[in-house]
């Protein structure tokens, strides 16, 4: 519950300690997703796709199952969808500064700690990032 309002939770049904990616299913009017971590994992990325930036207002929680997990966690947009966070700002050819590393194209990845993750969908292909943890 929050704010007296009932929301469901979905389960990404990925296994602990997978490299295999999971996606947000599109369409969905789910918020909360559970990502299954485990605390001894310190070596694999968990990787999520993002469903399409196609409504405005969209928002999706992707949360850890264990917030002590050592692994971290890579989200994806779906096609040509970007994710613009604080530092991340959309550029074809841009790269993240220090961090994370490996470099990668600004908008086309992004990279958070141990816990969670909220992003909100403009409608027009853009992820932004409303908060995280790590």
């Amino acid at each position: 519950m929050f704010n007296n309002t009932p929301y469901t939770v979905f389960n990404l049904l990925n296994t602990v300690k997978s490299q295999t990616t999971v996606v947000v299913p599109s369409n969905t009017t789910d918020h909360f997703f559970l990502l299954n971590t485990a605390a001894s994992d310190t070596i694999y990325n968990y990787n999520v796709q993002l469903p399409p930036a196609t409504t405005a207002g969209q928002v999706i929680a992707v949360l850890s199952t264990n917030p002590f997990t050592g692994a971290y966690t890579d989200y994806y947009p779906t096609g040509s969808d970007q994710i613009l966070g604080v530092s991340s700002v959309a550029a074809a050819n841009g790269a993240v500064g220090s961090y994370p590393l490996p470099l990668t194209p600004q908008g086309k990845f992004f990279q958070d700690g141990a816990n969670w993750a909220q992003f909100i969908s403009d409608g027009n292909g853009h992820w932004y990032l409303l908060s995280e943890d790590e």
